[in-house]
């Protein structure tokens, strides 16, 4: 759990869990993350290094992308940002390639 000082905002970071669900906003459907995951470019021994913020539905974030629109809001309006880069050459590439297909940069 992490608190952004003078913001109010907390943020509790997980590994990802069975049954996590994530909504990306330009689909607006909610989506399985192991699902998910399967069909994305992420290896599956890399696949439990991904950090997840549980939020109220769903996933408020996965790695550095932020689905919940309230977050979001809250991280604007205090000028921060999440961010996310894996150390491992090998985590990152695979990271871009998801993050790009989660913000619809495919």
């Amino acid at each position: 759990r992490a608190t952004a000082e003078g913001t109010g905002i907390e943020l509790t970071v997980l590994s990802r869990q069975a049954g996590d669900r994530l909504r990306p906003a330009r689909s607006g459907r909610s989506r399985d993350l192991k699902t998910w995951l399967s069909t994305s470019p992420m290896p599956p021994w890399f696949r439990d290094c991904i950090p997840v913020m549980p939020g109220a539905d769903g996933l408020a974030a996965l790695g550095d992308v932020v689905f919940d629109p309230v977050l979001s809001g809250r991280l604007r309006d205090s000028r921060l940002a999440l961010r996310w880069r894996p150390d491992e050459p090998a985590l990152a590439w695979a990271w871009r390639q998801c993050r790009a297909s989660l913000l619809g940069v495919e």
